[in-house]
């Protein structure tokens, strides 16, 4: 993450690090597919190498929702639904 949000603007750090952890915090793939897909329309405008690098690491990042949940890393706020 921090070699994502490195590249933003001061201006845009907060917005896109919390639209950014909706990802990975979801509760499961789909839901964290869709905000990607939300990340990606409200971000790709104004960065769009990011965009697309979170695009082409998205599968890799989102690995860990194949295995049980008690296996996941615990992170605070994670929906644990």
């Amino acid at each position: 993450m921090r070699n994502l949000l490195k590249h933003v603007r001061r201006l845009d750090y907060d917005a896109v690090r919390a639209a950014a952890q909706a990802i990975y915090r979801a509760k499961d793939r789909s839901h964290a597919e869709a905000a990607f897909g939300s990340f990606r329309r409200r971000w790709e405008k104004f960065y769009p190498r990011l965009v697309q690098r979170l695009g082409t690491d998205l599968p890799e990042l989102l690995s860990f929702f194949q295995f049980p949940r008690h296996l996941w890393r615990n992170m605070p706020d994670h929906q644990h639904d």
